[in-house]
């Protein structure tokens, strides 16, 4: 059965994803019944496209179509690897066609059986104490590894958090300056710009003025005081440690933003 959370998520990814690399022409949405309880949507733009020998690679969540046009197409895989297993996750599929210079179509079929009216099972029982704020805040996570990516990104979405993606702190402050976020998930140790030096940035101004004060939560694979203490005199409000599991990095996110009475823990039953 189709959730609607993760639905919403792919086809902002895939929408996402064909805007970005749609300098002129169009980028068009359809959606139509496909066999039997399917549903077939359609993301189709006037693109760059992918060269036919690229097609398979491009669900690398660090490929590029084209290495020489990096900087200007930066991060193309991130939202298509996550987009791709959260179809996988309900059942769905994910197929692509692309020629260079005239564009790209990318056909996402989910079982979404229909029914009579909307289903509150839709929402995750684990998630019912998230009230307030978390059902509708937006968050960057920063990771070079897209398969922490993946997991982290799969508990923020069932509980309902619209997720930007990042995979170095260059494309976060360049993430950041596009579109503003609630919370900031930034990994350590990355390729290139780091997430200490990423935060530091981010406090300075480099991601522009409303970014200063956003909330940053770290994220370390080392559990030594002198590491927490340097994430913090970075400039983050908060440390994880890896692996950190579904309540407590809800529970975080929660603690940074407003109007969020209750996370995970429900009270004990009298």
């Amino acid at each position: 059965e189709g959730d609607a959370v993760r639905l919403r998520q792919a086809l902002i990814n895939l929408l996402g994803n064909a805007v970005k690399f749609t300098e002129a022409g169009h980028v068009r949405l359809d959606a139509q019944p496909d066999a039997d309880s399917l549903v077939l949507f359609t993301i189709s733009d006037t693109g760059i496209g992918i060269p036919e020998d690229e097609q398979a690679l491009v669900f690398d969540a660090f490929h590029q179509a084209d290495a020489s046009s990096t900087r200007r197409y930066a991060g193309s895989g991130l939202g298509l690897t996550i987009t791709r297993e959260l179809a996988a996750l309900m059942g769905g599929s994910l197929r692509l066609r692309s020629r260079p210079g005239q564009g790209t179509v990318v056909e996402l079929r989910m079982p979404l059986p229909a029914v009579a009216a909307p289903a509150q099972a839709w929402v995750e029982s684990d998630a019912a104490p998230l009230t307030g704020a978390l059902g509708h805040a937006s968050l960057l996570l920063v990771d070079d590894d897209p398969v922490n990516m993946l997991v982290a990104g799969e508990m923020l979405i069932s509980a309902g958090v619209h997720v930007e993606l990042a995979a170095n702190g260059e494309e976060a402050l360049q993430r950041l300056r596009e579109r503003p976020v609630d919370v900031v998930l930034m990994d350590w140790r990355m390729p290139g710009m780091d997430g200490l030096e990423a935060t530091r940035r981010v406090r300075d101004g480099e991601a522009g003025e409303r970014a200063r004060a956003l909330p940053i939560i770290g994220f370390t694979a080392n559990a030594y005081a002198e590491d927490r203490a340097a994430c913090l005199a970075a400039g983050m409000n908060e440390v994880l440690v890896k692996p950190v599991d579904r309540r407590t990095l809800l529970r975080a996110v929660a603690l940074c933003l407003p109007n969020v009475s209750q996370v995970g823990d429900a009270s004990p039953a009298s």
